[in-house]
């Protein structure tokens, strides 16, 4: 009785003792951080003090979920991180449980679980807990939407689906991308809606999917979400590309003293191109005909797009954040997990990825993890079209637009690796029992040939 009771509370207390850890560790790393304000921080202001049933809430200038957060919260910043901090807890500790329920030795589970909680403190993750933006907020309901759909596969229910549709709302209201990444996936399965077994289910999510889609991109089109970054694009991509530039003014891009935007942000140009100025003609056309035109340009040159951004790829997947640190430098030497589990250097993290395919590889041998293999997978695979997207779609502050897809490749990969962990011990536990009946069967036919 004593030993079945210790070995049904050990874990409890063990996988308690992980996630206490991670909280008070979290804690340490927050506690003295001061809170950071950016340009977009009060953009978040002004949204939260709208009318929840208004086009300044639901069309505004950035998406309505952090704002309605924000509004649920006292006008108070340090409020706000306190919230950002908790539902970053919940979400991780979420993902590494969730996860767990997938493996099949509770030795990997307990690795998996640190490995995970470790790192989710990693600074380029910890450090938007801090800043009145949406990076925060918008990871958390990643992860969440991520733990939730690996939930749902480890026990089907009515219930658990529903939690992960309501994650993935969350997840594609909270930042303008994230919508398209719900897309990519929808796109990914629907051919498997030809298999009977998973019909049902794949329309049933794809059409509620492709609704919300649908409310994202209308709710972004009446919010006029694309004037300012396509300034950006304008001065920072198109006028000093003669290619790009020839090919947007074949297609109605007023000429007209375009070189007043030549290597320019928005910031600087925005005030020249209104109702009332001189540029008009400008104004009229991206409003009218711009984003049509920027997605056939790419269209008819896929490669443009795909080449740009693989050339970048450092600033997409090891971007310098340090502008965003001023006030927190030393949370970077705090963060003692992060040059171990989350890799910087672009040669390293290609031959990890590359050791990350081979472990790929052994585990899908092992059917127990291949729903969770497939999840892990699909972090890596669907952060190749965010990149390229998040890479044309926007030329101002591509480091922090580009956070999610480094998280997406990293958090992958380890997941993968820790699969092939699981699958590697239950490989040995299952030889055990044959060895000693090996054994066994040796000694008794050593035992018989003495006896003859």
């Amino acid at each position: 009785m004593r030993m079945h009771l210790v070995k049904t509370v050990r874990p409890s207390v063990i996988y308690f003792f992980i996630i206490l850890s991670h909280f008070l560790y979290s804690l340490a790393l927050f506690v003295p951080s001061a809170v950071t304000r950016s340009g977009d921080s009060g953009v978040y202001d002004y949204m939260a003090k709208a009318p929840i049933i208004s086009k300044a809430f639901l069309a505004g200038p950035r998406p309505p979920v952090v704002p309605l957060f924000y509004k649920m919260i006292p006008h108070n910043d340090d409020a706000r991180t306190w919230f950002q901090l908790v539902l970053y807890l919940f979400c991780w500790v979420f993902l590494a449980v969730a996860f767990c329920l997938h493996l099949t030795c509770q030795s990997s589970r307990y690795i998996a679980m640190v490995v995970i909680l470790a790192f989710s403190t990693s600074y380029r993750i910890m450090m938007w807990n801090r800043i009145i933006l949406s990076e925060s907020i918008s990871t958390s309901f990643y992860i969440g939407t991520l733990a939730a759909f690996l939930w749902y596969l480890n026990r089907p229910s009515t219930a658990r689906i529903s939690m992960a549709c309501l994650c993935a709302l969350l997840m594609m209201f909270a930042r303008e991308t994230n919508a398209f990444l719900v897309l990519f996936v929808v796109l990914v399965l629907l051919p498997f809606a030809s298999i009977k077994r998973f019909r049902s289910k794949i329309i049933i999510i794809s059409s509620i999917a492709l609704c919300l889609f649908s409310a994202a991109l209308i709710s972004s089109n009446v919010g006029d979400r694309w004037f300012f970054p396509f300034l950006n694009l304008l001065g920072k991509r198109i006028t000093v590309d003669k290619v790009m530039e020839r090919y947007f003014i074949q297609h109605g891009m007023p000429r007209k003293n375009l070189s007043l935007f030549h290597n320019k942000y928005g910031t600087k140009t925005r005030i020249l191109v209104t109702p009332s100025s001189p540029f008009r003609d400008l104004y009229v056309w991206i409003h009218h005909s711009s984003k049509i035109t920027y997605a056939r340009f790419f269209l008819e040159h896929p490669n443009l797009a795909v080449e740009d951004a693989w050339f970048y790829k450092k600033y997409i997947l090891s971007p310098d954040l340090h502008a965003y640190l001023s006030f927190n430098r030393d949370l970077e030497s705090k963060s003692l997990f992060t040059k171990i589990l989350f890799p910087e250097s672009m040669s390293w993290l290609g031959n990890w990825l590359i050791f990350v395919l081979l472990c790929a590889a052994y585990a899908m041998t092992n059917r127990d993890v291949r729903s969770a293999l497939i999840i892990a997978l699909g972090n890596i695979l669907f952060a190749v079209p965010l990149a390229i997207l998040i890479w044309n779609a926007d030329a101002m502050e591509i480091a922090r637009h580009s956070l999610q897809v480094g998280v997406m490749v990293r958090l992958g990969g380890w997941l993968v690796i820790l699969i092939t962990v699981d699958s590697i011990a239950k490989q040995m536990h299952l030889q055990k029992p044959l060895a000693a009946k090996a054994e066994l069967n040796s000694s008794q036919s050593e035992t018989a040939s003495v006896v003859n």
